[in-house]
């Protein structure tokens, strides 16, 4: 399951990347520095296929990619057609048809990292008349969402501004929203494996296959998302969309986070601390007073 999900932006610097269509002699292209959302997606659900938000660092590569005199059209796109279902992928046209595409070198590896590519070359295209976009299966930097988590939950809750007490949301809270309270979510995932929690055990060989992780994924976990809510970015939690309808994105914060690790949000789940049950209260920014 995709949703509930919780995204950041991620800050990037200018580098570029050598780019390769067809075999052919790679051209440097350019990514230019930024802050991008590490997963935000814009309009509704077609074909089981989201696109990516100009601002996320999905539709960053796409764009880069785009400036290659190979590439007719790319767009970042979620929803992977192939199953995989962790990271995202870019759609092309392509002046050679099903020719290869392929990021050889970078000026910048920790840069390109973020973008979920940890080695090179790396294959964006496979070569074949009817080639399909190779999906980026890492996490992208900027994004908490776990893998095989079980069945996710999201509450609404309540609570009166000064109070710091959480109480849960009902049609009254409405009317004490509109005189100063706070609407809040509790996101709580019931088995979250130890290396989307900490990058500690990310290149424990043992734990890698519970995340489908790749030795070297080390983006989007929860130790970041603690890291980003303490620096004070504004977080986006993603709602569970109703079918295809657009995802609903709030403006959230967690209080408290500069006081806060992760033995605050999580409980051992299994034997050997190998899973995790994770519980966030997230604080949505938006002011609903009238």
């Amino acid at each position: 399951m995709i949703y509930p999900l919780i995204s950041w932006k991620v800050t990037v610097p200018a580098f570029t990347i050598d780019v390769s269509v067809g075999g052919a002699a790679a051209e440097t292209l350019n990514i230019p520095a930024g802050d991008y959302w590490g997963w935000r997606t814009t309009g509704t659900e077609s074909s089981g296929v989201r696109l990516a938000a100009s601002d996320s660092l999905a539709d960053r590569l796409a764009d880069t990619l785009l400036t290659h005199t190979g590439v007719l059209g790319a767009t970042g796109q979620y929803g992977n057609p192939s199953g995989l279902g962790i990271g995202y992928y870019i759609s092309f046209n392509l002046l050679s048809g099903g020719a290869s595409v392929a990021i050889t070198a970078t000026s910048d590896p920790a840069a390109l990292a973020l973008f979920g590519i940890t080695s090179l070359p790396f294959s964006l295209r496979l070569t074949g008349i009817f080639a399909l976009p190779q999906v980026v299966t890492t996490r992208t930097a900027g994004v908490w969402r776990p893998y095989d988590v079980g069945n996710p939950r999201c509450e609404p809750v309540f609570t009166a501004v000064g109070s710091g007490a959480w109480s849960p949301y009902d049609a009254s809270s409405n009317d004490r929203i509109r005189v100063g309270g706070q609407l809040g979510w509790v996101v709580d995932w019931p088995f979250v494996n130890a290396s989307d929690i900490t990058r500690e055990v990310n290149e424990l060989a043992d734990y890698l296959p519970l995340a489908n992780r790749a030795s070297g994924d080390t983006n989007g976990t929860l130790d970041d998302l603690i890291d980003a809510a303490a620096d004070g970015l504004e977080l986006l939690l993603a709602l569970p969309p109703i079918g295809t309808a657009a995802v609903d994105y709030r403006e959230c914060i967690i209080p408290r986070a500069a006081n806060l690790t992760r033995d605050e949000f999580t409980t051992e789940a299994s034997i050997g601390s190998r899973r995790y049950n994770v519980s966030i209260p997230l604080l949505e920014t938006r002011d609903y007073t009238p």
